[in-house]
């Protein structure tokens, strides 16, 4: 509980939320749910308390991803992976292994930037995960469009990975979408 959050009472009251609009006969994905409710606790406390969560920002959550844990042998099986096509080469003193790459993606419900300051980070070339933004947009003087300002937290995800979202970025992999030219999957 580093931020002083009660993390039962948390996905509780998700639930509790997500609940409570479905009964509304609205379509809901918890995912959504939890954001909003970790938003709120950026702007402002339970019961008109202080925000625990005030001035969280992407930097706090790239630092928080030096906490995660990781289960036995991921850190080394990552590394073992990355050096395949060049051990090959090297145990069969066939030089063409070395045209290989294996690039691996990272999909997750969790937060890229958390994902990014993790020990994970170094091994994989994409991470598919939720993103946020720290600018909000501020309304011009005459009611146009205005422009961004950064506000040092963060206001609104700017990608939700959801669990059905996984799916779609398999697909993106499968493909090599977003890979660089010249490289393929």
């Amino acid at each position: 509980a580093r931020f002083g959050i009660d993390e039962r009472a948390f996905w509780a009251e998700t639930g509790r939320v997500a609940a409570e609009l479905r009964q509304c006969g609205l379509e809901v994905l918890e995912e959504t749910v939890y954001l909003d409710l970790l938003l709120n606790y950026v702007r402002r406390g339970p019961d008109g308390g202080p925000p625990p969560l005030a001035g969280l920002s992407n930097e706090i959550l790239r630092e928080t991803g030096a906490e995660l844990e990781t289960f036995p042998g991921v850190v080394e099986f990552l590394t073992m992976l990355g050096s395949f096509p060049e051990e090959c080469a090297r145990v069969t003193g066939e030089a063409s292994f070395r045209q290989f790459t294996i690039d691996i993606s990272l999909i997750s419900t969790g937060f890229r930037k958390t994902i990014e300051g993790s020990v994970l980070a170094p091994h994989v070339q994409r991470i598919f995960a939720t993103e946020f933004s720290q600018m909000a947009l501020v309304p011009g003087s005459d009611g146009g469009v205005g422009r961004l300002e950064d506000t040092g937290a963060i206001v609104w995800p700017t990608y939700v990975m959801t669990h059905s979202g996984k799916t779609a970025a398999i697909h993106q992999v499968r493909k090599g979408v977003g890979l660089l030219e010249g490289r393929g999957v």
